[in-house]
């Protein structure tokens, strides 16, 4: 049991730093290449496209550890210190399982609210019949887009090897 729960932490937190550190790469990818005016301040359509490269990510971020939430029970390791008993188990409920609730209809509205996800896109994830679950690549997806937009209209400084840089 021992060795089948370090192995199970093991490629937990691989799986959280991939996640965390592919979100950082792209966001520092976007603030190193977006153009700034002389003075060293972004221009107002980089800026722009920081901060959707921002929210996009932050967003991907919970959403794909809300998708965890649907694991199976067996799958999810259960974070609680206390004996275990039934009781227990059911008082300590899985960290990660409690988070399923953003990807619900409640939760959407909950993040149009706080800004995190406009009303559009919110429609635009609903109309794309995806399994809930699999918004976070949606998301991935819309990110590649905003940097191929992006370099369209100027905002950013480099060539179309960021392109491949950034989905590579």
């Amino acid at each position: 049991f021992l060795n089948q729960a370090w192995t199970f932490r093991l490629g937990m937190h691989d799986t959280v730093r991939t996640v965390q550190g592919n979100c950082q790469d792209l966001v520092m990818m976007s603030t190193i290449h977006g153009r700034r005016e002389d003075g060293g301040e972004y221009t107002p359509a980089a800026r722009a496209f920081i901060d959707d490269v921002g929210r996009y990510t932050y967003l991907m971020h919970a959403l794909f550890w809300s998708g965890r939430g649907y694991a199976k029970q067996t799958y999810v390791v259960n974070q609680c210190v206390t004996p275990h008993s039934q009781q227990a188990d059911e008082e300590c409920l899985d960290q990660v399982s409690r988070l399923r609730g953003l990807l619900s209809p409640q939760g959407f509205d909950r993040l149009v609210a706080k800004g995190a996800l406009t009303s559009a896109e919110a429609q635009r994830l609903e109309a794309s019949g995806l399994p809930r679950t699999q918004y976070p690549f949606a998301l991935l997806e819309w990110i590649g887009e905003r940097f191929v937009r992006a370099r369209e209209e100027g905002a950013l400084r480099g060539d179309a090897g960021l392109e491949r840089e950034v989905l590579a």
